[in-house]
């Protein structure tokens, strides 16, 4: 994952390799899993769950894996503020 300026992109090598699903649990990414996928720490897979609009189960903010695809491709700007 390459960030500039602000702009999260695949060209780092990012490991995207989630399935098409229909909407159930599994294809719901914790933040552990964005992290994963992303090669970055807790706060930075929480901000792009947050910026990417988060479906909460409970107080767990979780992110459809279709969001992250979509935007993985597409780049993922990043509000640090």
């Amino acid at each position: 994952m390459m960030a500039t300026n602000g702009v999260l992109s695949r060209e780092g090598g990012c490991d995207m390799d989630i399935q098409k699903k229909s909407h159930d649990a599994s294809s719901l990414l914790t933040w552990r899993d964005v992290s994963d996928v992303c090669k970055c720490g807790r706060s930075k897979a929480l901000r792009i769950i947050h910026q990417l609009g988060p479906v909460y189960v409970g107080r767990q903010p979780l992110l459809p894996d279709e969001r992250l695809r979509d935007a993985l491709q597409a780049g993922i700007k990043i509000d640090w503020r």
